[in-house]
C-alpha cells in the first residue's frame, strides 16, 4: 500500500513538473519574441496555441 501511494505521488510530481516547465518555456517564448521585434511577427497568436498544443500532447 505505502508503494503504491509512493508511486502515485511520484507520478503527480513528475505530471505537475511537466506542466511546469512547458509553462516555463511558453512564457520564455513570449518574453523572447517581444524583445526580439524580427521575431514578434513570425510568432502570431495562432501558431504559439498550435505550439502549446504540440508540447501538450
Amino acid at each position: 500500500m505505502d508503494l503504491l501511494k509512493f508511486v502515485v505521488t511520484g507520478l503527480l510530481v513528475a505530471m505537475g513538473a511537466g506542466v511546469l516547465g512547458t509553462a516555463v518555456v511558453g512564457l520564455v517564448e513570449v518574453i523572447r519574441a517581444y524583445l526580439d521585434p524580427a521575431r514578434r511577427d513570425v510568432i502570431t497568436h495562432r501558431n504559439w496555441r498550435e505550439n502549446l498544443r504540440h508540447m501538450l500532447h
